[in-house]
């Protein structure tokens, strides 16, 4: 498994390389093809590395991003909960300054909702 960490210095590479040839006994063309092989993952790995890293700035953004949108969403929803109480808190203050609002809130809901079939 390739990971953003790893070193891939294709010289040294090489040297390792030639000696487990030497080691294992390889032929030319194994030798040629574990080489290649390598040089290639090499290459891969760069590129995985390169990528890795210009991603690193979009990514601690984008979690940035998402840590303010969380935070707002809970001020967001303080300020409703904080709206919500302080309507009701003026609601029941209006209630209690002026009897007659009180006794029509009343009324109005004691009132049968007309309906259009009962006007007809």
């Amino acid at each position: 498994l390739i990971t953003p960490t790893m070193p891939c210095d294709d010289a040294k590479d090489l040297v390792k390389l030639e000696k487990e040839a030497i080691a294992r006994g390889w032929d030319a063309d194994a030798f040629s093809y574990y080489k290649w092989e390598m040089l290639r993952q090499n290459a891969w790995t760069r590129q995985l590395q390169a990528l890795h890293k210009a991603n690193a700035g979009p990514k601690k953004q984008l979690k940035s991003c998402n840590r303010k949108i969380r935070n707002t969403e809970d001020k967001l929803r303080d300020l409703r909960q904080e709206f919500l109480e302080l309507f009701d808190q003026l609601e029941d203050n209006e209630l209690r300054l002026d009897p007659n609002i009180r006794y029509q809130a009343l009324r109005h809901a004691e009132k049968p909702q007309q309906t259009v079939n009962s006007i007809q």
